[in-house]
C-alpha cells in the first residue's frame, strides 16, 4: 500500500492517497508517511479543516521532526486558523 501512496501522490491522485492513507492508518495509527499524506491530501482536495486533525498528530507523536510543524502550519493557514499550534 505504501507503494500505492507513492504512486498516487506522484500523479496527484489526491482522492486515491487519502483512500490509501486512511487503510494504512487503520493498521498504524502513528505511520508518519500516512499522516502527512492524509493531511496533504485534504489540502489538496480542498478540505483544509480534515488536515488538521493529522497534522496535529503528527505534532504530537513526531515533535522533534521539523516537517511535522511545517505541514501542520500549512493545514492552519488554508483552513484560516494561523493562530498557532495549539489549534
Amino acid at each position: 500500500e505504501i507503494q500505492a501512496i507513492g504512486k498516487a501522490v506522484s500523479r496527484q491522485d489526491w482522492p486515491r492517497v487519502k483512500e490509501s492513507v486512511e487503510y494504512v492508518l487503520l493498521q498504524d495509527p502513528s505511520n508518519k508517511l500516512a499522516l502527512t499524506n492524509l493531511a496533504v491530501a485534504n489540502m489538496n482536495l480542498g478540505e483544509p479543516e480534515a488536515a488538521i486533525e493529522p497534522s496535529r498528530r503528527l505534532v504530537e507523536i513526531y515533535p522533534k521532526n521539523p516537517n511535522s510543524y511545517a505541514t501542520h502550519g500549512r493545514a492552519l493557514s488554508e483552513a484560516g486558523r494561523p493562530g498557532g499550534l495549539g489549534n
